[in-house]
């Protein structure tokens, strides 16, 4: 089902990062704001409507049989290139309401196999964003 709503590379994109955001069951305002703000530095703004790609992820997301196929799928759609950026937006976008719950953890597992993401990558990327929230509650900067 989720095929008829994802035909460009953007809306893969928007769909993964919305998949990230929802996957703790929650959808926050600022998970909203983080996605919006990814969206618009990836410049994809341009050729998506927000309101309606969330409005089609809720749509066809309670039909989503098997997960990994369904990440498989974006992957492919995304193609190759920016791996290592790809896996930080999920990241970050997760870590927003600062919180690693499991399922969060078993996604961001499954993005990094599709990726071949090398586990010392992913984990450099956990502590950079780790590192990063912290300095911003802090205001160490």
């Amino acid at each position: 089902m989720y095929q008829q709503f994802i035909r460009t590379t953007e809306q893969a994109v928007v769909h993964l990062l919305l998949h990230c955001a929802h996957r703790d069951q929650v959808f926050l305002q600022s998970e909203y704001v983080a996605l919006g703000k990814v969206i618009t530095s990836l410049h994809a703004d341009r050729h998506i409507n927000l309101t309606e790609e969330i409005e089609a992820y809720y749509a066809y997301h309670p039909h989503i049989e098997d997960e990994y196929v369904y990440l498989s799928f974006l992957v492919r759609k995304i193609g190759s290139s920016n791996r290592l950026s790809l896996y930080w937006h999920c990241l970050q976008l997760i870590h927003t309401d600062d919180v690693l719950a499991l399922q969060e953890e078993t996604l961001l597992s499954k993005i990094a196999k599709l990726l071949y993401l090398t586990p010392a990558s992913t984990h450099t990327l956990h502590m950079l964003v780790q590192q990063n929230s912290a300095l911003q509650r802090e205001r160490a900067f």
